[in-house]
C-alpha cells in the first residue's frame, strides 16, 4: 500500500501549475469585487447625505399658515428618521411636520463625516429661531 503523503505529493505535483494559475486569477478578481463593494457603499453614503441635506433645508423653513406643506415636510421628516442614527419620537416628528419645530440648516465643514442637523422648538410667542436669551 502506498503511503498517503506520497499520494498527496503526486497530486500536488500534477496540479501545482493549475492551482497557481487559479490563484493568480482569483486574487485580482476578489480585490476588484471588494473594491466595487466599497465604492458602492461610499456612493450610497453620499446619496444619503444629500437627501439629509435636502430634508434639513425643507424642515428649516418657516411654515406659513396659508401654505400646506404637510406632504413635503412629512417626506423630509421620514428622510431624517430613516438616515439618522438617533431615533425620533412620534411627537418630535409631528412637531417637525407641523412646523412647531424646525431644523437648523445643514452645517458642512467639508469633511465627509462632519456636519449634521439640530432640531429646536419654536417658542409659541415667536416665529423665529430662539435667541441666546431664550435658551
Amino acid at each position: 500500500m502506498e503511503h498517503p503523503f506520497t499520494i498527496v505529493e503526486r497530486f500536488y505535483k500534477r496540479t501545482e501549475g493549475t492551482i497557481q494559475i487559479l490563484i493568480l486569477i482569483a486574487v485580482p478578481v476578489a480585490i476588484y469585487c471588494y473594491g466595487q463593494h466599497v465604492t458602492q457603499a461610499v456612493e450610497n453614503a453620499k446619496s444619503q447625505q444629500e437627501y439629509v441635506r435636502i430634508a434639513t433645508g425643507i424642515l428649516s423653513q418657516k411654515v406659513e399658515p396659508a401654505d400646506d406643506q404637510t406632504a413635503i415636510r412629512t417626506w423630509a421628516s421620514d428622510v431624517l428618521a430613516r438616515y439618522s442614527p438617533v431615533t425620533m419620537t412620534s411627537e418630535q416628528r409631528q412637531k417637525l411636520v407641523s412646523g412647531a419645530a424646525r431644523t437648523l440648516a445643514w452645517k458642512d465643514s467639508g469633511s465627509y463625516y462632519s456636519g449634521g442637523y439640530t432640531v429646536y422648538e419654536i417658542p409659541a410667542d415667536k416665529g423665529t429661531r430662539p435667541s441666546a436669551k431664550d435658551k
